[in-house]
């Protein structure tokens, strides 16, 4: 996927320093990644626990990207998916259709909704692996610090990962103080923010409590304005010719709008020196409506043909959607993603290390109805509602130790338990009127609903030691053996006439509250199939670095990641299931080797970080067309996961930050990335040689540049001017696998960002003039070709210019 928002462009050009997203000083004292002491008019030195260890960011052998929360308030993101344009060869957007994360990174990404995926990018909060794509997408206030892993990651972070992590510690309670803040946004597009925390130590230096509030609102930057018709059924029936020679157009209403609100509740308690606990609550109520989607089907397609076509001029402002409450797809209500977590990070110190436990209990409650096609219709061309329930629990102990002055040891283990309910509720009266109505009726009075479900649990022990050779030369290595378990129950779409496993006319979907009620097999166990499987793998990293001089710090590192095996999404089709559809596709692998060097040059005044990689993913997961035969011999396809490809990618990373002058700082990052497939074989045949399709979501270029000014104010305080601009080339985004024509390319991009701010001299009030995309360019984040069906595509935001106020008390 492309980015949604690729925020803060700049006044700075791309040949500044190369590159770096750096991180700044902390100033909370709440995370446990901070900034040490560094020189006047230096580069601030970073603190980073990408080893499970506090380590300065410049004598870390991993190839890690740090972004504190200074720096995070100068970039004024939306969400952490917006920070990805400031680190190299990593990029986030949405899935189409859905308020959902779409992380890449060197060569591998997201790019479905389907709840049972593991994703390739890991998310880790407070050490709590976040289990779902749709609630990836962090709030970005109370963030302290942002750490990026890029390559596999087969040791020390939650579950294994084949394409990297985005670590994100959020900002613990002050014990010494109280401290409040208070800060609102408004801006374009009817957006209306307001943000809050307030710090309260309940007893001084041992136990405190912090309260957050996010709330954000906007009316969404796409307008309901596509047009249709005259409708040409192809059906003769007379339901479908009471459609035929229709005409009309959206009502013009704004699209894609957020209505969300973030809290978290933190209670910090320290009664020794050796004992940090730390108990908190989180909610997300998230009601914003569904995305925007633009109609850009072409001649010979299914629904061009029926006189859904697409129109001309801005497609922002030709967008389509669908509205009202019926067959369980409430539009009224819009993508509903509410969430709450318990999560419990305790410290211990023992003997010369530390123990420490993670304990989290995650529900979430998701109902995301979507148009697909992005159309204007009188009847329910394509409307679906993907809707799930997830409970997710974690437990992971590590112990952190000394084992003399030359070796130190991380070691431990990791449980995940994750339980997933899921139904699709899908109104297809694009059938109506293509061939008339189904054996209950017509489609579009009628949803289908198929449900499926998943139980999983991830279970790991995992190790690793770093040993101090000399006094520059550290070896380090490590291991993980995992252990994946799933099970999965599935269902076809059935109307409700058929749950029972014939036609019962006197039942219809108005009998049942919501499509979970299809989904109780103890019930309706008729057409239900089971089907379980597991894997176990082991993993590591092996690393030994180098630090010449206090200045120059160099690596060397192999690393093995693994992302598991799964099930795929069934039964949208409606055709009935057979076991061999319930068959898992197997886990994907990963073998990096990095060559790096971190260096603090000309008195720290320059900081300069340089990885280059060279990464093989075997049995790569990819979505293809894959054919079934039914115990009559009859045959059918859909397209599902299969390991079918082996990929390779190698490429540069290069970050740097400069700071010239006080109160100036430059920064940038530059990524090169050259992937392609090894081998790629299709189970059905193709017209094309799938070898030579590009990788999906791998530009071969992204670069980012940024400034910041502080201008001192005599005694009334300053005045902070920001910019950046970030840079992504030409890349695929899908691919059709017989036809090059239907493949989606997301075009190079430069946008252009900048802010101007000022703060008062005791630091407590601050007003900022924040500009996004200035130069106001389109720029496609997705397309997507649905078999012969349509063609759909969405677009990032437009212009946005908003006014930010804060204070602090």
């Amino acid at each position: 996927m492309g980015k949604t928002t690729i925020l803060l462009g700049s006044v700075a050009p791309l040949t500044l320093a190369m590159l770096a997203v750096p991180a700044q000083a902390q100033q909370d004292g709440g995370a446990q990644g901070s900034a040490a002491e560094a020189p006047t008019g230096g580069v601030e030195d970073i603190v980073v626990t990408a080893t499970r260890r506090d380590t300065r960011l410049q004598q870390t052998p991993i190839a890690v990207s740090a972004i504190t929360s200074n720096t995070i308030q100068q970039m004024a993101p939306r969400d952490v998916g917006d920070l990805a344009a400031f680190v190299p060869n990593f990029s986030a957007s949405r899935i189409p259709s859905f308020k959902a994360a779409a992380f890449a990174m060197r060569g591998v990404g997201t790019t479905t909704i389907i709840p049972f995926n593991d994703a390739p990018i890991g998310v880790v909060v407070d050490d709590f692996v976040m289990p779902s794509i749709q609630t990836q997408l962090l709030d970005t206030f109370d963030i302290a610090q942002i750490e990026v892993l890029r390559g596999p990651q087969g040791t020390l972070f939650g579950k294994n990962t084949t394409g990297g992590v985005v670590v994100a510690r959020t900002k613990r309670p002050d014990l010494g103080a109280f401290g409040a803040q208070l800060r609102g946004e408004i801006g374009d597009f009817g957006t209306r923010v307001v943000q809050g925390s307030v710090d309260v130590p309940i007893i001084q230096d041992v136990l405190g409590l912090r309260l957050v509030g996010s709330y954000r609102h906007s009316d969404g930057y796409m307008v309901n304005n596509a047009c249709y018709g005259p409708i040409t059924p192809i059906a003769t029936t007379a339901f479908a010719q009471s459609y035929a020679g229709r005409t009309g157009c959206g009502d013009g209403r704004a699209l894609g709008g957020d209505e969300m609100f973030n809290g978290r509740a933190k209670l910090l308690w320290k009664p020794t020196p050796g004992i940090t606990a730390l108990l908190q609550y989180e909610m997300v109520r998230d009601s914003g409506d569904a995305p925007g989607i633009v109609n850009q089907t072409r001649p010979g397609f299914v629904f061009y043909n029926l006189g859904f076509r697409p129109g001309t001029g801005n497609p922002l402002k030709r967008a389509g959607a669908s509205d009202g409450d019926f067959g369980f797809n409430d539009f009224d209500a819009g993508q509903v993603v509410n969430s709450d977590g318990v999560y419990a990070n305790v410290d211990i110190e023992i003997g010369a290390g530390t123990l420490s436990s993670v304990t989290g209990y995650r529900s979430q409650r998701s109902r995301l109805p979507g148009n697909f096609a992005g159309v204007v219709s009188p009847i329910r061309l394509w409307d679906a509602s993907r809707d799930d329930n997830r409970k997710t629990f974690q437990q992971e102990l590590r112990y952190a130790v000394e084992l003399s002055d030359r070796i130190n040891l991380v070691a431990g283990g990791f449980y995940q338990r994750d339980k997933v309910d899921f139904c699709v509720a899908s109104l297809l009266g694009y059938l109506d009127l293509l061939r008339g109505p189904s054996a209950v009726g017509n489609y579009a009075d009628n949803p289908q609903v198929a449900c499926n479900k998943q139980r999983a649990t991830s279970t790991a022990l995992f190790a690793e030691a770093n040993f101090e050779l000399t006094d520059r030369l550290t070896l380090t290595t490590g291991g993980r053996y995992s252990w994946d378990k799933k099970r999965l129950a599935a269902r076809t779409a059935v109307f409700a006439q058929q749950l029972g496993g014939g036609i019962d006319p006197s039942v219809s979907w108005q009998s049942f509250d919501s499509p979970f009620d299809y989904g109780d097999f103890d019930r309706y166990p008729a057409g239900v199939l089971r089907q379980r499987a597991s894997w176990k793998e082991p993993t590591w990293r092996a690393s030994i670095s180098y630090k010449a001089s206090p200045q120059f710090f160099t690596y060397f590192t192999y690393s093995r990641g693994y992302k598991a095996g799964g099930f795929n999404e069934l039964g949208t089709s409606g055709v009935p299931l057979i076991q061999a559809q319930l068959a898992p596709y197997d886990p994907e692998k990963a073998d990096s080797f990095e060559l790096g060097f971190k260096s603090d040059l000309f008195d720290r005044k320059l900081q300069l970080n340089i990885a280059g990689f060279h990464v093989t993913y075997d049995d790569a997961q990819r979505q293809l067309l894959f054919p079934f035969t039914r115990s009559d011999g009859t045959s059918f396809s859909e397209i599902r996961f299969i390991n079918a490809a082996k990929i390779e990618v190698k490429g540069v990373e290069a970050e740097a930050t400069l700071v010239p002058t006080d109160g100036l700082t430059l920064r940038g990052t530059l990524g090169y990335q050259d992937g392609k497939y090894k081998s790629f074989s299709s189970p059905t045949p193709t017209a094309r040689n799938l070898v030579d399709v590009p990788l999906n979501r791998t530009p071969k270029w992204q670069a980012s540049g940024s400034g910041s000014y502080d201008i001192p104010i005599g005694d009334i305080g300053r005045i902070t001017l920001f910019g950046s601009v970030t840079y992504q080339s030409r890349s695929l985004f899908n691919f059709d696998l017989n036809n090059p024509a239907n493949d989606a390319y997301l075009d190079a991009r430069t946008l252009f960002n900048a802010s101007i701010g000022f703060t008062d001299a005791s630091d407590r009030y601050s007003i900022r003039l924040v500009g996004q995309n200035l130069t106001n360019q389109l720029y496609l984040t997705g397309g997507q070709t649905v078999g012969q069906l349509f063609t759909r595509e969405t677009y990032g935001p437009p212009r946005y210019i908003a006014l930010e106020l804060g204070v602090k008390f």
